[in-house]
């Protein structure tokens, strides 16, 4: 029986990492930087925006995994499968895993691209299900998963909750279909949990024609949500 090894690993992140005090001070936030290192441990990130760095999604997942295929060794022409986790796309359509199939393949191949998007949940149900691809398709011999966030790019100024929660950055993994011998770790399971369905406490609507642009996180009864003026007025 075929399974999936991890034998390549990437990671990128926009410049040098912005601690509490300098967010601060970059966006004219007032938070308990205290309070947010102790409860959930984040002392610093990495904000493109707050950088000057043009990039974007698809620009973090390409430098990851051209990262992960150094680390492995293994040239861009011999990966069968692209797939982008992330919930921050560069477009809705295209797939950003197009665009990155695009980048470091250099044009049409026989190669397979889709994007996964689950929320905070999206690389590890994108590598679970590439892995299982893999353990059934000969075809696929190598796959490259990428997790890529670019939420701040969707921030507006004075959003407490989402300067100081979201940051920027990708990790790359590539996968190897290998025959099953018993002496290597190998993928194993994967359990499921779906917190809830409906409106989620934080969202942001695809429906440009109902929010202007730049608009963002800001908080709702429920907690914080995308464009509340979009959720009182769509049907």
């Amino acid at each position: 029986m075929a399974t999936a090894r991890i034998v390549g690993t990437g990671l990128y992140v926009p410049g040098d990492p912005i601690d509490n005090q300098e967010l601060a001070r970059l966006t004219g936030i007032s938070f308990d930087a205290g309070r947010l290192e102790s409860k959930i441990g984040i002392r610093a990130r990495h904000i493109a925006r707050l950088r000057g760095i043009r990039e974007s999604t698809a620009d973090f997942a390409e430098k990851a995994a051209r990262a992960a295929l150094r680390d492995a060794g293994v040239a861009a022409s011999e990966v069968h499968l692209f797939v982008v986790a992330t919930d921050t796309p560069e477009h809705i359509s295209p797939a950003t895993a197009i665009l990155l199939q695009g980048r470091l393949q250099g044009g049409e191949m026989e190669s397979g691209a889709f994007d996964v998007g689950a929320s905070c949940a999206s690389f590890v149900t994108a590598l679970d299900a590439v892995s299982r691809m893999m353990m059934t398709d000969p075809s696929i011999r190598h796959a490259l998963v990428v997790g890529v966030y670019n939420m701040p790019a969707y921030l507006r100024p004075g959003d407490e909750f989402g300067w100081t929660i979201f940051a920027d950055g990708a990790g790359a993994v590539l996968l190897r279909r290998e025959d099953r011998d018993g002496s290597r770790d190998t993928w194993k399971e994967f359990s499921r949990l779906t917190a809830r369905s409906g409106t989620t406490s934080a969202s942001m609507p695809a429906v440009p024609a109902r929010r202007s642009p730049g608009r963002s996180w800001r908080p709702g009864p429920g907690g914080w949500s995308c464009c509340r003026s979009f959720r009182e007025t769509a049907t």
